[in-house]
């Protein structure tokens, strides 16, 4: 009875921290076990424990580790997950996992503690999902390598459900204070995988001006929340700070009072996701600390921000 006890435990806190809602956690459990929403309650309240079967079953459908499950956590082994989305042609199940991720961003737009903080050399998803070409660039980018037989540029579309997805996302990320450390070569990067795919006829020159215009009013809005130190949408705070030396792996945290999430971006869109605290703090912590390799451009540090967008809008020119 005490293992039992134990394992109910473990579950537990690892399903709030999944769903913090409490409705929702309701709501979804019922639709996996396909059973009454009594029965759900009494094993939310800790009156009739959860089999191992139906543990499992919402395991594998929430993208739970049932060695998290369990607690088998040790020093040298933190639960994570890699999620391998299919954003080209989605399949419900890829709805379903962007639809999770959005609710818990929902739940910390409300939270005063909440926070987010990235470092990539790559644009942020958080400032470039509001544009369409840019958006569909990632996702043909996505496809050159993840596809034998990739389709052209224009060829590539972002469903109208997941452009919902999209905003919903990015104006909830909007309402947390954030900070992004960006690689100072973040433009260039792009500028020179669009000119290599025009240059193989994976991409037509209209599709090249396209982008160049919409890199242009990215950056004309990175320049105006760098000014104030505000999402213009929402007042809330962003940092934004230039990386004086490379950055190769794309990582952020977002946390508040009820849990955390840590991400590492591989192949493009694809990411190693853990909501393990302590991998969360490691994240900070390696974001902190390559605050002291970089320059805040935001509000102070005029000269290195006029510097900086300057230097960019020459990058983009060059299109």
């Amino acid at each position: 009875m005490k293992d039992e006890y134990v394992l109910y435990e473990y579950f537990m806190g690892i399903l709030k921290k999944k769903i913090p809602h409490k409705a929702t956690l309701s709501a979804t459990i019922t639709d996996i076990l396909l059973i009454d929403k009594d029965a759900v309650y009494r094993r939310l309240r800790g009156e009739v424990n959860f089999t191992f079967p139906e543990i499992a079953l919402i395991s594998k459908k929430l993208g739970i580790s049932l060695d998290e499950v369990i607690g088998m956590q040790s020093d040298f082994s933190r639960p994570s997950q890699l999620k391998l989305n299919r954003h080209v042609d989605p399949s419900e199940t890829d709805y379903r996992i962007w639809d999770e991720y959005v609710q818990k961003i929902a739940v910390l737009q409300d939270d005063s503690k909440a926070e987010m903080a990235e470092a990539s050399n790559m644009l942020p998803q958080s400032l470039f999902l509001n544009f369409e070409y840019l958006t569909r660039f990632y996702f043909f980018k996505w496809e050159q390598s993840a596809s034998c037989e990739p389709r052209k540029y224009r060829e590539i579309l972002c469903s109208d459900r997941l452009r919902k997805i999209h905003a919903k996302l990015t104006m909830y990320l909007k309402r947390i204070d954030s900070c992004f450390l960006l690689d100072f070569l973040i433009f260039q990067h792009i500028v020179t995988e669009i000119k290599y795919y025009a240059g193989i006829y994976r991409m037509e020159q209209e599709d090249v001006q396209r982008l160049k215009e919409e890199l242009f009013l990215l950056l004309d809005y990175m320049e105006k929340i760098t000014v104030s130190g505000k999402f213009e949408e929402t007042g809330h705070r962003v940092d934004i700070f230039i990386s004086d030396i490379n950055i190769d792996t794309n990582f952020f945290y977002i946390k508040g009072s009820s849990y955390g999430l840590s991400v590492i971006k591989v192949l493009t869109l694809a990411s190693v996701t853990s909501i393990d605290e302590e991998t969360v703090d490691l994240i900070q912590t390696w974001i902190n600390c390559l605050k002291h390799k970089s320059t805040l451009i935001s509000v102070s540090g005029g000269k290195k921000r006029t510097l900086f967008f300057d230097a960019q809008r020459k990058i983009i020119e060059t299109l």
